[in-house]
């Protein structure tokens, strides 16, 4: 996302001020060259809590007071495991070494500061690691340790327990949040990777057209088929 984008975002979303802003995309937030930047262009017009998710492996003492002095008011940091062993079989690539260290340093310098909470999404291969995850960083400092079941994103993943239970007609999510891509886009959740749903952009339209835009889309949307397949609210 260009700095210029996220002012426009901001700017656009001055008019009726969301509570909160996460910065998380479909990837690593911290990959951003500038994301200190991004939460200052934020920060500026809005008087919204701002947090980021993020693995943690990127994020050193550095990044982590740079991203404080922006205005960052709280971090969520994705742990996969308990152990090096399952942590590499769900997360190949993940220096999870790094990304223990960093997150343990986080907590130590953000006490009585900013909150960090650390999720721990549960699947069949980590199962058996929720307590220790939960046991470990609450003991070192987490403001809360956020544990839930793996879901499908939307249908886009195999579920791990296929369920024939049709979808409900609302979901909390897609009522009560709005999901902009890196270009301002406005997508219906952040399961929707294929960009189905676009009701406008931020970076050009008011906020007023593109919650106008989506609420004429709201229930013909539920019924669609990313919706219909998705198990979230199942979760």
């Amino acid at each position: 996302m260009a700095l210029e984008t996220a002012r426009r975002i901001a700017a656009a979303a001055a008019s009726s001020p969301p509570r909160a802003v996460l910065l998380s995309g479909f990837g690593e937030p911290l990959l951003h060259p500038d994301l200190p930047g991004i939460v200052r262009e934020l920060r500026a017009p809005l008087a919204a809590l701002i947090g980021v998710v993020t693995n943690g492996e990127g994020l050193s003492a550095a990044r982590a007071e740079a991203l404080i002095d922006a205005g960052i008011d709280f971090f969520h940091v994705s742990v996969p495991a308990a152990t090096a062993a399952t942590a590499g079989a769900l997360a190949p690539g993940l220096d999870f070494a790094a990304a223990e260290r960093n997150l343990t340093a986080l907590l130590a310098r953000a006490a009585g500061r900013i909150p960090v909470a650390v999720n721990f999404v549960v699947t069949a291969a980590n199962r058996a690691e929720k307590a220790a995850v939960e046991r470990t960083w609450r003991a070192r400092g987490a403001w809360a340790v956020y544990a839930g079941p793996v879901h499908n994103r939307g249908g886009f993943l195999a579920p791990e327990t296929p369920t024939a239970a049709a979808a409900r007609g609302d979901c909390w999510v897609y009522e009560h949040c709005l999901f902009a891509a890196w270009d301002g886009r406005v997508l219906a959740c952040c399961h929707d990777l294929a960009g189905a749903e676009d009701y406008g952009n931020l970076a050009r339209d008011t906020l007023a057209a593109v919650r106008a835009h989506r609420q004429a889309r709201l229930r013909y949307t539920l019924a669609g088929i990313m919706c219909r397949r998705c198990d979230f609210y199942l979760a």
